[in-house]
């Protein structure tokens, strides 16, 4: 995660979509700590509505870690379908 965090094109990046698995727990909470929006996939949901939107200045500070896991960006985040998701910077 930290040599992730050193990249250009990390810092840069506003709005990052991040796979759900546990592997890339520590990546979504670095992400959502630095204040960026984070996108997670619902997993095995085919819906419209597929992606988790995790916004940092709508969670509060209390709230990130815990949003940073699957169990908890299901219950602090906002189920949006693709066209409702911001433009991505980064994947």
């Amino acid at each position: 995660t930290n040599l992730l965090r050193e990249l250009t094109i990390w810092r840069r990046a506003k709005v990052i979509k991040i796979n759900p698995d546990p592997p890339q727990l520590s990546i979504r909470r670095a992400a959502l700590l630095e204040g960026k929006v984070v996108y997670v996939a619902i997993p095995q949901l085919r819906g419209e509505k597929c992606f988790i939107e995790l916004d940092p200045e709508k969670l509060g500070p209390s709230r990130l870690r815990r949003a940073s896991s699957i169990r908890g960006a299901l219950a602090h985040g906002r189920v949006v379908a693709p066209a409702e998701m911001r433009p991505v910077d980064l994947i």
